[in-house]
């Protein structure tokens, strides 16, 4: 059984030669939200060196210029990548630039659910904060605070935008992300998977969606076979990379960290086996 694992490597030099683009994840490969890893900065430059193409491609409801000042404050400096494409872009694209044909008929109202402090980028493009939700035309997840669960209120919130049937967008799928010394909180996609499990209608964009892979592709304007997308959840960064026709790379110490232990290969094969349609191409322990 474990002949049929995919190769773990320990640099991504072992690979590099075999493609020219990179589509990387952000949290749980460069950082954990507060501290940039120790090799994510050696590993850009030298991609830099090589004429390697790099868009940091991140499940982050925010824009991608909010996220690339963010990782910037961390240390990690923008001329190291070219751009930082976000599930936040890909939720504003489909409201106000090439709208999603599930969008046709949807109003202007929004209710929000963020962090207080994060910008809403879509109120900026004439839409408007409800009053309530029963004034909104539909429900939208930006970003939430770093729990173990949605908070009260807002599953309150939920509960009445389901009484009138409002869709709920969501700009961030990611069900858990890790937090500062390892720590794995709740992130927005949980919100909107609560939504669908009370019989709610939930929208996502970002990874393991197509359309922001089509995007990304498009900026790199390099063939999908010679690509390559690095995340550390395999729902998300492998099973969206597979979809578009790229290969991954799998980085262990993010997530699936305390379920996965390299130097016991079968803990590997019991956790592949449990996502059977998300192999991918090879797997290292962390970003290096």
């Amino acid at each position: 059984m474990l002949n049929n694992l995919p190769p773990i490597i320990s640099s991504l030099d072992e690979i590099s030669d075999r493609y020219d683009g990179y589509l990387i994840d952000q949290w749980g490969v460069l950082h954990d939200g507060e501290n940039v890893f120790p090799a994510a900065l050696s590993v850009l430059a030298r991609l830099k060196e090589a004429n390697k193409r790099v868009i940091i491609l991140s499940n982050s409801g925010r824009s991608g210029q909010e996220n690339a000042r963010l990782m910037q404050e961390m240390g990690i400096a923008s001329d190291l990548y070219e751009r930082v494409l976000s599930a936040g872009d890909d939720a504003l694209d489909a409201l106000t630039g090439e709208r999603d044909v599930a969008y046709g008929d949807l109003g202007r109202r929004i209710w929000p659910f963020s962090r207080g402090s994060d910008r809403i980028d879509l109120l900026d493009h004439g839409y408007e904060r409800a009053k309530t939700v029963a004034d909104a035309d539909f429900l939208f997840v930006q970003s939430m605070p770093p729990l173990p669960t949605p908070p009260a209120d807002w599953i309150e919130q939920l509960r009445e935008g389901l009484r009138r049937s409002l869709p709920l967008i969501c700009a961030n799928p990611d069900v858990t992300r890790v937090k500062g010394a390892g720590e794995v909180v709740a992130a927005p996609g949980a919100v909107a998977e609560f939504y669908a499990g009370m019989g709610g209608q939930s929208h996502y964009h970002g990874k393991p969606w197509p359309r922001i892979y089509k995007t990304a592709l498009k900026l790199l304007d390099i063939p999908a076979h010679r690509v390559l997308a690095i995340g550390d959840s395999l729902v998300h960064d492998v099973r969206g990379a597979r979809g578009a026709g790229i290969d991954s790379l799998f980085v262990v110490n993010g997530i699936h960290r305390d379920r996965i232990d390299l130097s016991r290969p079968n803990t590997l094969y019991a956790e592949l086996a449990s996502f059977p349609r998300d192999r991918p191409e090879a797997v290292i322990a962390n970003f290096a």
